[in-house]
């Protein structure tokens, strides 16, 4: 007979693999299979090898559960009762995490899924390795260069503007931000932003302009 050891418990009884199996089929966990026993800290193995440590706690605390209620000489519950009460619970902490005025009562909140975690933390890194490879260039001699750049506020419906100028060495002339208390759209805070950058750079400056903003939308 297998020793009841805690990998036992939660990797190799039946009842702990038959919930593991229904899990993986809604929840981007481990495969069972894969997890080795490597000594008394295998937990802590398994969990730093997957990036949903969180969904991956809250089904061994339910098979911790359901191994008490047998040991306890009760009926442990059917698999897809423990399926229902995971997958209720996560969405009952995302729903209060998401609309956190919501009344829980009601249950007519949309609750938002991000069951590619891994995927969406590899193309953040990827997006950030790219944004640090774009650097600022200086402007040909006897230009200056303006950035710009501004910000929206949906919920307020106001924003921001910033802007910056510098010479063809690269040195600042003038750095400015600003609020914008009436602003109805991103586009408009990008229009908005060029519009006093170019205002304040003809007082600063002499030299031909070059206007240079983040915006897609706007540069077209």
């Amino acid at each position: 007979m297998e020793r009841e050891d805690t990998f036992h418990v939660f990797c190799r009884c039946p009842m702990a693999r038959d919930l593991w199996g229904a899990m993986k089929e809604v929840w981007p966990l481990l495969a069972c299979e894969d997890i080795q026993n490597t000594g008394s800290e295998w937990i802590l193995h398994a969990l730093s090898s997957t990036s949903e440590q969180v969904r991956m706690m809250m089904m061994m605390a339910r098979i911790w559960h359901v191994r008490n209620e047998v040991v306890h000489l009760k009926p442990a519950p059917p698999i897809e009762a423990s399926r229902r009460f995971l997958c209720s619970y996560v969405d009952s902490l995302l729903c209060i995490k998401q609309n956190p005025t919501a009344d829980p009562a009601k249950g007519k909140t949309v609750v938002k899924y991000e069951h590619n975690a891994a995927k969406l933390r590899k193309k953040k890194a990827l997006d950030q390795k790219q944004a640090n490879q774009i650097k600022w260039s200086k402007p040909a001699p006897g230009w200056s260069k303006l950035n710009v750049d501004g910000s929206w506020m949906a919920d307020v419906n106001s924003g921001g503007v910033g802007m910056i100028l510098r010479d063809d060495q690269g040195a600042v002339i003038f750095s400015v931000c600003q609020r914008l208390d009436s602003c109805g759209s991103p586009i408009e805070a990008e229009l908005r932003a060029c519009v006093e950058g170019l205002t304040l750079a003809m007082q600063w400056t002499d030299c031909p302009i070059i206007l240079e903003t983040d915006c897609l939308e706007q540069s077209r």
